[in-house]
């Protein structure tokens, strides 16, 4: 109130590896099997064609050689750097903006771990693009209003659209529940219900 600051719409922050889903997508869009395997170093350095980029996993660790459900699993860097270089950052943002991610982004190597920055609310109508089956509804703030009437003077007209092929949104998603169920994200759970959801670290 005294501040007139919504967090959730007007905070910028670099998502982090919250952000590796879009990468992911790009990659299943590209053709790439999710089983496909990868080496998980604990540190890596790539070509970029400019300057080495040297990568590091958040908890140091070595992986060994693991496949994309794994990787998504427990967030590994090393294998998400490699990704972004074999799909193009370019096609990873391309598949962010078409899951609702509205922000510039940068089309750099390090995107696949979340440098642009983005609002809370258009990660969650994103990540709301793979739980439906790559169907989009913008976020919105007011669904109606009334006059002292009772007469409605506005509602919201949202209508879903395709965002991303059904295959490649349920992919995702089905990754994404893994995350849940076995890596980083265990503390989500719901008990019966079925949750999906990604981890993501910035500035600590």
């Amino acid at each position: 109130a005294e501040r007139q600051f919504n967090l959730a719409s007007q905070g910028r922050r670099q998502a982090g590896s919250a952000f590796k889903p879009f990468v992911l997508g790009a990659a299943i869009d590209d053709g790439l099997s999710i089983r496909s395997r990868f080496k998980a170093p604990a540190k890596i350095k790539l070509e970029t064609g400019f300057e080495p980029w040297e990568v590091e996993n958040y908890d140091k660790k070595s992986y060994g050689t693991i496949d994309l459900i794994e990787a998504t699993e427990f967030s590994v860097n090393t294998v998400y750097a490699q990704l972004i270089l074999k799909v193009g950052p370019r096609k990873a943002l391309e598949i962010a903006h078409q899951a609702g991610i509205v922000s510039k982004l940068s089309a750099v190597p390090s995107l696949t771990l979340g440098t642009s920055v983005v609002s809370p609310v258009e990660m969650a109508g994103a990540y709301a693009s793979f739980a439906t089956g790559g169907m989009h509804a913008a976020p919105y703030t007011i669904s109606r209003i009334e006059d002292s009437d009772g007469e409605e003077i506005f509602k919201a007209e949202v209508e879903p659209a395709r965002a991303l092929d059904e295959p490649v949104a349920n992919t995702v998603a089905y990754a994404l529940q893994q995350v849940v169920e076995n890596g980083t994200g265990t503390r989500a759970q719901l008990g019966n219900r079925p949750v999906g959801g990604k981890t993501g670290t910035t500035e600590d």
